[in-house]
């Protein structure tokens, strides 16, 4: 019998490579390379889409003022006797009279709580549609109307 070699134990890196060992590789950069694509992906959305809701929340949130309209008041009259305004708009009443005043709903809905002296001014925000009628204290001839609308 010829001698023999001694069988050398075959290491990890003298292992010869498989067939197939190639395509894993491949498979595996691919599927990292997804992974981090699909990452790059949701962060660029998840930033932009968070960029543009304070955006929208603020000019929905920012609604127009509405300036109050105003009633002239005098010894002789309401100026103007009839107005109209919006919902949630307000009216404001200016004594521009020497005399005092005091304005007051006829259904005791609003009133001045403090008597009107030369260039004062009372104001009242209408919520609710309808027709309301007023009046002054002091001098009860003088009535006016607002129309909400």
């Amino acid at each position: 019998m010829p001698p023999t070699e001694p069988q050398v134990p075959t290491s990890p890196s003298r292992i010869p490579p498989s067939p197939n060992s190639g395509n894993r590789s491949i498979a595996m950069a691919s599927l990292v390379i997804m992974v981090v694509f699909l990452v790059v992906v949701s962060l660029l959305a998840f930033h932009s889409t968070k960029k543009s809701k304070p955006t929208l929340r603020a000019s929905a949130a920012a609604p127009a003022k509405i300036e109050p309209a105003a009633v002239d008041i005098s010894s002789t009259s309401f100026t103007p006797m009839t107005i109209s305004v919006k919902v949630g708009q307000a009216v404001e009443w200016t004594n521009m009279d020497t005399a005092n005043h005091s304005i007051a709903s006829d259904t005791g809905l609003f009133k001045s709580k403090q008597i009107l002296g030369n260039n004062d001014s009372f104001s009242y925000v209408f919520n609710k549609a309808g027709t309301y009628t007023y009046h002054d204290d002091f001098n009860t001839k003088l009535a006016g109307i607002v129309i909400v609308k």
